[in-house]
This record gives structure tokens, C-alpha cells and sequence, in this order.
């Protein structure tokens, strides 16, 4: 019975409703579009939405009511945004609006809903010039996208290849080189591309015709390369007589338009076919650290301008490299590094690039350096031949130059030239300059020394001090903080000095007592001084001999024969030898790493490696053979290492020896030496410049290599060895003071303490150790 009288109130109200209107803003829809109805009411106040539970037909997004004015639909309307779930027709479910006793209820409505779909008017392919390169080559892919359709129709283009968004792919869009005639914009991937557009024979101007574009790539790692097919997306409006914007299409036209979904439209799609591409590694044999990075070029040309200058006069050297890579992939290394240039011409760092349709110009400016300069020479260019699989050189051809002399000079001085820096051959100064010994660097590497090779001394020496310096340290805070125990103590100090010195002991024990209890002691007698060590618990022998004394004194004239004061001399001794047994016990730890020091200065020859390094740049410059000079850096080498190994000055022997390594063209040795270096030298910059820029001359590369400068071992034991003895400083200066600063502070030093510990240990156990290769190959 209730739930027929429920079903009949139901029917009531529903047959009270009155029926809104509905209408649609778009005119097409899709499933991956949202879309908007709006439902309008005559209400007096705001209605309140009531939307129908979710089915498969729509997805409710978002809905919101807005206030009309002098709209003859209504005076509400709800706004409802929604997306269809399926393809098809449709049916848009009634939306309920409630104001009051009132209430409204849209009709239903079946829509159509539409899916991108291909049609043979629309085709798209990627072309690809080959399927397999080396990394770093350019590769050029070309889009090419045929369209028999109406260009006036077409809008909102959508292309977006999915590897735009690898990280492991260089991706350039060259410059177009069509005529404007034949520009056509595109958009693509958010870039807007100038294309090449051919319209069909015949076709007039309303078809598209075949737009097409290039697009190189470069892979930075080898392996196998999927391109996943890629999908081109446009609308296609159905009124036949739509256009687009007819002016300046090479830059912007329809296909960069949304399209308007107030009127019928369709989506039409075209796929790519899915490219494998093989991507081989570059082959490290043959490689030179001045490979150029071009990839078989047709021809690399250079000239000069002007062919005849004064000594010191700017020339620009201008080379024409022609490919067919897009120009923006054409990279040319700093002419300054062609050795055929060295100390004939100064070359700047900065090179200025030019585009050109068939490759890349490159200009920088020069200096000649002397009038002997009378031809420019052939500088030299490592390319790679991907046909063959290997490295060669091209050459440029030497080139006529004649040199005058410039105010009676017949040569430049290159110091004159702002930021120029000195050759390396030439000049002990610059980069390779050697670092100087100093009193400063000799007492820090010795302190280092000390903290380091004595760790072990200083860890046992810390609970030590303290054990031995906590009574003294206990008896300083009891003095400041008992003014009885200090005034008692500094009384029994007087006692001690008067009774030794005037050898009058039981006058000055009066004193003594008197002192100790704030008393006169001129008035104190045998009983008073009795009474008061009474009070203090005293035992009975005691007292009684200090009253027997005093009494004694005051009943008869003091007798100069009678026997004498205890004598102290016994104590002091025995002090004085406990005293000059610790204060040696210091000065044996640093006269052992004194003595290690100079034992370890007796072992190799400071002045003699500087020495052998002087007579090698001697040699450098007077241009004597090649093979002697590098004997000669070698020799300095080898006496800088020998230094380094007896400790003489460490951290600067390495270096140093590093530099004669590095000239005698052993770069790994010179690695090695720098690394040695900043086990002593851990922050310093000229170390770390000249590792980072021996490295870059390696042929062989490796993974996981460490690029941040960590604190080597012997720098950890220092400062462990330091931590340490402050944490017990600071304990100490705990039990004097009471601070809570100071026990927060020999915490968090101890806490130091044990981490540095636990470095040292983590690194000393988990094998984790470096090594360089100082051959061309070996096994590992």
C-alpha cells in the first residue's frame, strides 16, 4: 500500500514539472571532446541542478547555474559540461532543476557521436634516408603529408611525434629552404614549421596538394631505436564553402585555427608507418680528442681575408663546411687548437656561424704573430666516413699571406692582446704553471703530517689529559664555588710559605686556624683554636696536639734551640719530577713527527726537481729536438714523484710532477699525479683545472666517474685526530663551568668524531678504490 501511494506522489510531481529548454553549443561531438549543454529556466531564484546518476552513455565534468538578463529563454541557465562515452547515437539524459516548490525538467536528447576516422583523400609517411648511423650522425627524416581535400576546409592540424619527447634524441628543425612561393606554415609538436607545399596538376587552388618538411635527429647512445607510427589529426569542416585565411600562408593559415564546433565538422586521421632504426657506437679506435663531430662532409674550404696584413694586424679566417646535414647540426672545435697554428698565429676563442642553404660557415679572427708567417698553412679537420666505418683527415689547402712588418717591428708581442693566453711550450706561466714551495705550504703539510701518520697517538692522548687534568679541574671549580674550602686552602698556602720562611710553624698553624675560621689570630688561644677544630669533628689526637702547641707558646718565651718545622723540599722534588714527566711526554709525540719530517727531507731532492724542471722549459724554448725535451720532462718528473714519496712537500710534488708528466705527453701519468695532488690538495683549484683538463684528453672514457672533490683519507685522520682531542677539551671545560653550551658542544664534536671515524673505516673496507690507466691498453 505505501509503495503504490509512494509510485502515485512520484507521478504527481513529475506531472507537476514543467519542461525546460535544452540546447546544445556544439553541433558536433566526439569522445575525446568535452561538450556543453544548457538547460534554461524562468525561475524567481537561482534553481539548483540535479543531475542524473553516471551511465554509459555521458560523463557529467562540471555544472554551474548563471543569471540571465532580457533573455527571452529564461532567466536562469544551468550550464552543464559533459563528454561522451561511445560512439554512435546517443541519448542525453533529462537534467532536473529545483527552485523552491518548483521544479523543471529537461527532455531528452539523442545526439550523434563521431570518431576520428582515415579516408584515401589523406595520406602521411615519414621517409627516412637510411636505417642505420653512428651516434652523433645527423639523420634526416622527411614528413610528407598528401591531402586531395579542400585547403579552405581543413583546421586545428595536430602532429606530434612521440620521439620529440626523449631525452636521448636531438631533435633540429632546419630552416626552410623553399622559395616563399612554396612556404607553407605547419604546426607541429608546438614548433611552427615552414614547410614545402606542391599543389596537384590541375587540382587549382582549392586542394592542399603535398605538403612536406625535414626533420634530422641525432642519437646520443647506441642501441635500437622503435619510432612508434605517428598520427596526423585535422578537422575537416562540411560546409563546402568555408575558407581560411588567404594571406601570409607560409606563417600562419586554418590548420593553427580550433576549429568551430558551432558547425558540422569531421576528424580525419592519417598514420606513419613505424621506423626500426640501428643507432652503432663510434668506433674509439682512430679517435682523436680533436675529432670535429662532422660526419663526411662534401667539402670543408678555408680562406683568409685580407691575404696581406701587417704583424699583429685582425684577419678573419672564414670555413665553409658543406653537408648535407641541416646547418644548425654543423659544429667546428676551436681553430685555436690546430697545432699548425701554434706560435705563428693568435687565433680568438670566439667563432661566429653563418647559415647557409648546403651547410655552415664558420669565422673567427686572427693575429699574426710574426713577419716569418709568409703563407697561411693548411689546417687539418678529423671527420668520420659513415660508409666506411672509420676516421679521416682533411686538409685544407695552404693558402698565399703576406706579413709585413708593423712600426719597425717584425713581431707581436701576444701580452698585448687582452685575455690572450700564453702558449703552453713556451711558458712556464698559465695553466702548467708550477706552484712554488713556501715556509707557509712546508709547516701546514708538516702539521698535516703529524695529525695524520699520528692519529692513533692523539686518540689514546685524549681520555688521557682528561684523567690526569679532571682532579685539578674538580679542585679549581671546588675553589670557586666553597668560599670556606677557598679561603681554607688559600690559608694553608700561607701557612706553608710563612712556616718555611720564617720558620716560626706553630705561630703560623695560629694563623693557619685563625684563617680558616674567620677569627683574629692575635686573639685566638690553645682552647679557642681546641673548641673550634672540635666542632669541625676533628679527631681527639689532633686537637690535643694543636692545643699542647698553642698553649705551650703562650705559657713560656719561644725557645729558638727547639726542633724544626716539617720540611717540604721532599714534595716539591717529588712534584717537579711528575711535572717534567708529562711536559716531556708532550714534547717526545712532536719531536718524533719533527724527526720523521726530517728524515723524510734527507731521502729525496727539492731543488734538484725544480731544477730538472727549469733545463726542460730551457729546452722548450730554445726549439731544441722533441724526443730530448721530453726526456728531460720526464727526468723532472721523475724527482718531483721521488719528493713526493719522501714527503717533501707533497701535495706540491705531485702537481708539479703532473705538469712535467703532462708536457712529456704522458697523460695518464699526469692523471695519476694530479690525483695524488688532491689527496693533499683536496679544494684547490689549480689541481683540479689541470685534472679536468687532462681528462678531457683521454681516449678512453668510463661510467660512474666522480665529479665532486670528497675529503681524502689523510685529511679525514687530521681532522678525526682533532675532533677528538677537542671533545675532550670541551668535557673538560663541562666539569669546570656546568654550561649546558659546552656539553651540547663536546657532544656534537664527539658526534663529529665517530662520523669521521666511520668514514674512514666505510672507505678503508669497501674496496671502492680508483685506478688509472698509464698505457694505451691493458687487460683488466
Amino acid at each position: 500500500m505505501f509503495l503504490i501511494l509512494g509510485m502515485g506522489l512520484a507521478c504527481v510531481s513529475d506531472v507537476s514539472a514543467q519542461e525546460a529548454r535544452l540546447d546544445f553549443k556544439e553541433a558536433c561531438w566526439f569522445i575525446d571532446e568535452l561538450a556543453t549543454a544548457v538547460v534554461f529556466v524562468d525561475a524567481e531564484e537561482e534553481p539548483n541542478i540535479v543531475l542524473p546518476d553516471e551511465s554509459d552513455e555521458v560523463r557529467f565534468f562540471d555544472a554551474s547555474v548563471v543569471a540571465l538578463e532580457n533573455d527571452k529563454r529564461g532567466k536562469f541557465a544551468a550550464v552543464i559540461e559533459f563528454m561522451p562515452q561511445r560512439t554512435g547515437v546517443r541519448t542525453f539524459p533529462s537534467i532536473r532543476l529545483e527552485s523552491g516548490d518548483k521544479s523543471w525538467v529537461s527532455p531528452t536528447r539523442h545526439f550523434a557521436v563521431g570518431e576520428p576516422h582515415e579516408t584515401p583523400d589523406m595520406r602521411f609517411e615519414i621517409r627516412v634516408s637510411k636505417e642505420r648511423v653512428y651516434e652523433g650522425e645527423p639523420l634526416r627524416l622527411d614528413f610528407v603529408w598528401q591531402c586531395d581535400l579542400p585547403v579552405g576546409q581543413l583546421r586545428d592540424l595536430r602532429l606530434y611525434p612521440d620521439f620529440f619527447n626523449d631525452t636521448s634524441v636531438t631533435v633540429v628543425v632546419p630552416r626552410s629552404a623553399a622559395t616563399e612561393k612554396e612556404q607553407f606554415g605547419v604546426p607541429v609538436g608546438g614548433r611552427r614549421v615552414i614547410a614545402k607545399r606542391i599543389k596537384y596538376e590541375g587540382s587549382g587552388e582549392t586542394r592542399l596538394g603535398e605538403v612536406s618538411f625535414p626533420i634530422f635527429v641525432q642519437f646520443d647512445e647506441a642501441g635500437v631505436y622503435e619510432l612508434s607510427r605517428t598520427r596526423l589529426l585535422c578537422s575537416r569542416l562540411l560546409n563546402k564553402n568555408s575558407q581560411s585565411n588567404q594571406y601570409a600562408a607560409y606563417f600562419n593559415n586554418g590548420l593553427f585555427e580550433a576549429v568551430d564546433r558551432s558547425v558540422l565538422y569531421e576528424k580525419l586521421e592519417a598514420f606513419s608507418k613505424p621506423l626500426e632504426l640501428e643507432v652503432l657506437p663510434l668506433p674509439e679506435k682512430g679517435r682523436l680528442e680533436s675529432f670535429s663531430g662532422l660526419f663526411d662532409p662534401e667539402s670543408i674550404t678555408v680562406s683568409v681575408f685580407p691575404d696581406t696584413v701587417e704583424v699583429g694586424q685582425l684577419m678573419e679566417i672564414r670555413v665553409d663546411v658543406v653537408s648535407d646535414a641541416c646547418s644548425e647540426m654543423l659544429k667546428l672545435p676551436q681553430l685555436a687548437m690546430q697545432s699548425s697554428l701554434r706560435n705563428r698565429f693568435w687565433v680568438g676563442q670566439e667563432m661566429n656561424e653563418i647559415w647557409r642553404p648546403d651547410g655552415r660557415s664558420f669565422v673567427a679572427r686572427a693575429r699574426s704573430l710574426t713577419v716569418e708567417s709568409n703563407f697561411f698553412p693548411s689546417l687539418s679537420f678529423q671527420v668520420f666516413d659513415p660508409d666506411a666505418g672509420s676516421y679521416k683527415t682533411v686538409k685544407s689547402d695552404v693558402l698565399p699571406l703576406t706579413v709585413n712588418a708593423a712600426n719597425g717591428k717584425s713581431y707581436f708581442a701576444i701580452g698585448a692582446i687582452p685575455g690572450a693566453k700564453n702558449g703552453i711550450a713556451a711558458s712556464s706561466e698559465g695553466v702548467w704553471h708550477n706552484y712554488e714551495a713556501m715556509m707557509m705550504n712546508d709547516v701546514l703539510n708538516g702539521l698535516l703530517g703529524i695529525l695524520a701518520d699520528g692519529f692513533l697517538v692523539f686518540i689514546l692522548l685524549g681520555p688521557i689529559l682528561f684523567v690526569v687534568l679532571m682532579p685539578w679541574v674538580r679542585e679549581v671549580r671546588r675553589r670557586e664555588r666553597d668560599e670556606i674550602y677557598r679561603r681554607r686552602k688559600a690559608a694553608y698556602k700561607r701557612f706553608k710559605s710563612e712556616a718555611a720562611s720564617k720558620g716560626e710553624e706553630v705561630e703560623a698553624l695560629r694563623v693557619f686556624i685563625a684563617d680558616c675560621y674567620a677569627r683574629n689570630a692575635s686573639a685566638m688561644t690553645a682552647r679557642d683554636a681546641a673548641e673550634l677544630l672540635r666542632k669541625s669533628r676533628g679527631e681527639e689526637s689532633l686537637i690535643e696536639g694543636v692545643e699542647s702547641l698553642i698553649q705551650a707558646v703562650d705559657s713560656k718565651v719561644y725557645d729558638p734551640t727547639g726542633r724544626e718545622s716539617p720540611r717540604e723540599g721532599d714534595v716539591r722534588k717529588l712534584g717537579d719530577r711528575v711535572f717534567r714527566l708529562l711536559g716531556r711526554g708532550v714534547i717526545l709525540l712532536f719531536a718524533l713527527g719533527c724527526g720523521m719530517l726530517t728524515d723524510r727531507v734527507a731521502a729525496a731532492d727539492w731543488v734538484a726537481s725544480e731544477e730538472a724542471f727549469a733545463e726542460a722549459l730551457r729546452f722548450s724554448e730554445e726549439s731544441l729536438d722533441s724526443s730530448l725535451i721530453e726526456s728531460k720532462y720526464v727526468a723532472a718528473a721523475l724527482e718531483f714523484e721521488a719528493c713526493g714519496e719522501a714527503g717533501i712537500r707533497s701535495g706540491l710534488a705531485w702537481y708539479n710532477a703532473g705538469n712535467a708528466w703532462f708536457k712529456a705527453g704522458e697523460i695518464g701519468r699526469a692523471i695519476a699525479n694530479y690525483r695524488q695532488a688532491q689527496s693533499h690538495l683536496p679544494f684547490d683549484d689549480r689541481v683540479a683545472e689541470n685534472l679536468e683538463a687532462a681528462r678531457a684528453l683521454r681516449v678512453d672514457g668510463f661510467s660512474g666517474e666522480i665529479s665532486k672533490r670528497d675529503w681524502p683519507r689523510r685529511w679525514l685522520l687530521a681532522a678525526l685526530a682533532v675532533s677528538w682531542i677537542i671533545a675532550w677539551g670541551l668535557a673538560l671545560f663541562w666539569v669546570r663551568y656546568r654550561k649546558a653550551a659546552l656539553a651540547v658542544s663536546a657532544g656534537a664534536v664527539l658526534a663529529l668524531s665517530i662520523y669521521l671515524a666511520g668514514t674512514v673505516y666505510w672507505r678503508a673496507t669497501n674496496g671502492n678504490e680508483a685506478g688509472v690507466l698509464i698505457v694505451d691498453e691493458a687487460y683488466g
